[in-house]
């Protein structure tokens, strides 16, 4: 009889055990996912055309960054630009000023080694030109509606062909009238 109880106690242990580990499985995978979602905007993405007299506006919102990222990393920006270049068989280089940047045309896959003024933009066997930037920004201009101003530049040459501006803004802050 104490042997039975024995078998019932130890069968007893090892299902209670099987059920809080599937639901500690349930939990961190809930967990997991709740996590990607409030960091998904841990950046901002653009496109562009690189195409004679071309100008565009682009604005960042680092209110729309997950919760981390906004409160653990708020002046670190990563923009990840896709373009395309409608100049032909033409040699692109890049400027970028207004804050603080490090460029790349390097993925998320390795690591990124940086492109200088002096180095021409490398397109991919589709065509496809990619940009990444690292935009560093004091952190006490975060905490306010316009946070900071930046311009990259395209060149052919010794000529501007194309140029995207980018606003970057909290909108946590009212913005000032």
């Amino acid at each position: 009889m104490v042997s039975q109880l024995g078998r019932l106690f130890v069968n007893s242990k090892n299902k209670i055990n099987m059920i809080v580990i599937f639901f500690l499985g349930i939990g961190i995978a809930i967990g997991a996912g709740v996590f990607r979602d409030v960091n998904d905007e841990e950046g901002g993405h653009f496109t562009f055309q690189i195409q004679e007299e071309k100008q565009q506006v682009e604005t960042i919102d680092l209110a729309k960054q997950g919760m981390l990222k906004y409160y653990l990393q708020p002046g670190t920006i990563t923009l990840y630009g896709r373009g395309k270049s409608g100049l032909q068989d033409a040699e692109i280089y890049i400027k970028f000023y207004g804050e603080k940047g490090f460029l790349s045309q390097g993925s998320k896959k390795n690591i990124w080694t940086e492109l200088t003024e002096e180095m021409p933009l490398k397109s991919r066997k589709n065509g496809i030109v990619p940009i990444n930037i690292e935009v560093e920004i004091p952190y006490t201009s975060t905490r306010q509606y316009e946070v900071g101003k930046a311009v990259l530049e395209f060149w052919n040459e010794n000529q501007r062909v194309n140029s995207i501006n980018f606003l970057v803004i909290n909108s946590n802050y009212h913005q000032k009238s």
